[in-house]
């Protein structure tokens, strides 16, 4: 199995903010209304208490992606009693500036999940079974990426292969995990390691996923292609034209076609 050259962690968020308004009381039926006791014995009683009630949803601003405390403990304890096969690493996946776990393990009942616990209180998982990554081999994560540019943190799990690892993403949104979906609706999942004749990377660039293949008839030069690709909701799409190469077989450069180079991802294959 490959190992990468280089891996590091890169971490981002997602915001939301919320806000009111309220109208005015037209002019002539302000003179009359002020004498009576109900506007000033209710009103002022409950407009007193408004405020703070008002001020409270403030604090959704420091939530973008549902983090802050605001979530529910969905998964109760992490991991649950009974898993096995499990897998943990650190990244901020909400936003708040705090490192949050992320796991992957198999329940008692067989399935396998992927699930965050955020520092803030909270938690949720999504299944990781009947895809890919659902090899022989246990899942590991490996940590976290900004791959949309817009604050949606992405993490990514590996499964076993024969020859080669495969790469799923996921995301944490809205206190809800999912995974992150190829244009085709598939999911997103990739390759990495090669043989003789061919070769799988994946590389983290500019706030972009770039998914690259070298392909070879004789093992002395091999045809490079570099594609990349952005999260856009829970979407990864591809952003421009693929770039293509040709390399000697014996160039260093060629050793990033089999390895996962993704700045800061805290663990490696």
């Amino acid at each position: 199995m490959p190992t990468p050259r280089r891996i590091t962690v890169l971490t981002t968020a997602l915001a939301l903010l919320v806000a009111a308004c309220s109208g005015d009381d037209p002019p002539e039926s302000v003179a009359p209304p002020p004498p009576v006791s109900t506007t000033t014995t209710s009103p002022p009683s409950s407009s007193s208490t408004t405020p703070p009630e008002d001020s409270t949803p403030s604090s959704s601003t420091s939530t973008p992606t549902g983090g802050g405390g605001d979530c529910p403990a969905a998964e109760g304890s992490l991991p649950p009693a009974g898993a096995t096969d499990v897998s943990e690493a650190s990244t901020d996946v909400d936003g708040d500036g705090e490192a949050d776990r992320v796991l992957a393990y198999r329940r008692g009942d067989g399935n396998r999940r992927v699930a965050v616990e955020l520092a803030a209180g909270g938690s949720a998982a999504v299944d990781a079974s009947e895809s890919t990554i659902d090899g022989p081999s246990p899942l590991s994560v490996l940590g976290g990426a900004d791959l949309g540019g817009d604050g949606q943190t992405v993490f990514v799990v590996t499964g076993g292969g024969a020859s080669v690892v495969v790469v799923g993403l996921f995301q944490f949104v809205e206190c809800a995990m999912s995974r992150v979906l190829l244009q085709s609706g598939q999911p997103a999942e990739f390759p990495v390691g090669g043989g003789v004749t061919h070769a799988d990377g994946l590389a983290c660039a500019g706030g972009a996923l770039v998914q690259r293949s070298a392909t070879s008839t004789d093992g002395e030069r091999f045809d490079t292609t570099d594609t990349r690709f952005q999260v856009d909701g829970n979407t990864l799409v591809g952003q421009g034209a693929p770039v293509t190469d040709t390399l000697s077989g014996d160039e260093d450069a060629l050793d990033a076609y089999s390895t996962i180079d993704c700045s800061t991802l805290e663990r490696g294959l």
